[in-house]
């Protein structure tokens, strides 16, 4: 097979784009280390991909595509990457809407999460949690997210975050 210089030079780049976009394929499916710590009282429970609800426990994986909620008199722990801790309180729902190797979004859709994030995160990594039309991007910070429909409101315990509160505009 004789091949010319304008083919190799297309080959060349052909293969350049195919390495990069499999090795950015493969650090997002790479998933990041969730797990329950700790869970008090009887109504805390885990939403599957399948929609199939089970009860939470200690030890138990979590996934990007799960919901974790909690019920009266309930709270659950968890650790992520054994340096990160997420609590949410009684009758308090998240989903875990992305798991990624550097990447981790929490969607809070009611109820209150305390974080606390011991190492600060790499340049290149993420950890957010959103709520409603808002986001907020978490660094190396403890703090308090509450929603319910009438209200959001936000609790910097130590560290710093970047809100973005919506129409354009952010809160550092």
């Amino acid at each position: 097979m004789k091949f010319n210089g304008k083919k190799l030079v297309v080959l060349a780049l052909a293969a350049t784009f195919l390495s990069a976009s499999i090795s950015s394929l493969a650090e997002e499916m790479e998933s990041r280390k969730l797990s329950i710590m700790q869970v008090s009282g009887d109504s805390a429970y885990i939403k599957k991909g399948n929609n199939r609800e089970y009860k939470a426990i200690k030890g138990m994986g979590l996934a990007q595509g799960n919901q974790v909620g909690t019920g009266d008199d309930s709270t659950i722990y968890i650790e992520s990457d054994n340096d990160k801790v997420i609590r949410l309180d009684e009758k308090s729902l998240v989903e875990i809407t992305k798991a990624s190797a550097k990447s981790l979004k929490l969607t809070l859709r009611s109820g209150n999460v305390f974080f606390n994030v011991d190492k600060p995160l790499a340049a290149d990594e993420e950890m957010v949690f959103e709520a409603a039309h808002t986001s907020m991007s978490i660094r190396g910070t403890s703090g308090v997210f509450t929603f319910n429909p009438l209200k959001m409101e936000f609790y910097l315990v130590e560290g710093s975050v970047s809100w973005d509160i919506g129409n354009g505009q952010t809160v550092d």
